[in-house]
Formats: structure tokens, sequence, C-alpha cells
């Protein structure tokens, strides 16, 4: 794990969770990898799935309560449901899927928030 990065990440998943409204997305880039991505809102992961086999709930399920997979397209993005996390424990899943997915050893992300 990540430890810069899931703190860099769990803040700007905070406001998401805290906002009033539901259409805010924290979005997160591995530097200087391409399409290695994910997004985050209220309930939902949405991240570049570069596979062409279904996604492997287990990469996660120790760090998401309830997660599920919503959809998924091969080589392109799986989006995956949880119950009640917290911030921390997002970042930690979208660290442990940026590990797995695209091995980035010691990476830098960039990270923003916007209203879809």
């Amino acid at each position: 794990m990540s430890g810069d990065q899931v703190a860099a990440m769990s803040p700007l998943i905070q406001k998401v969770f805290e906002s009033p409204e539901d259409g805010w997305c924290a979005t997160f880039e591995i530097v200087g990898v391409r399409d290695a991505w994910a997004q985050v809102t209220k309930g939902r992961l949405n991240i570049a799935y570069p596979f062409d086999s279904p996604p492997d709930l287990e990469a996660i399920a120790a760090e998401l309560p309830g997660v599920a997979i919503v959809s998924w397209e091969e080589d392109t993005y799986a989006t995956y449901s949880f119950n009640d996390a917290s911030p921390s424990m997002v970042a930690k899943a979208v660290d442990r899927l940026f590990e797995k997915y695209f091995s980035p050893g010691g990476y830098s992300v960039n990270c923003r928030i916007k209203n879809l």
C-alpha cells in the first residue's frame, strides 16, 4: 500500500461523501501512466480496467464493505458499488487496484474534484 497516495486521496473522497449533492466526483490519475485513473462518487468506484476477463472482487473485498461489480467493459473500465465505507477505506481500495492493475511501484497521483 502507498501511504502517501492514500493520504492524498482521502480528503477529496471525504469532500465527495460530505457533499449534500450527489453529483460530486473525485478523480485520481497515476502520474506518467497513460489511462490509469479512478473516479469516486457516493457509493461508487469507477476505475480504468486494462483486462479482457471479468474483474475479481477479491482485490478489494477486504477494503470495501458490500462491494459488488455494477458494470465493466473489457480493456476499458470497471465500476463497483459499496456500502458505508470511510474515505480511507475507499482510498486504500483505489490504491490496491492501482497496484494490481498498473503495477506502478512508488507512484504519484494527480487528484481533483468536480461537480458532474
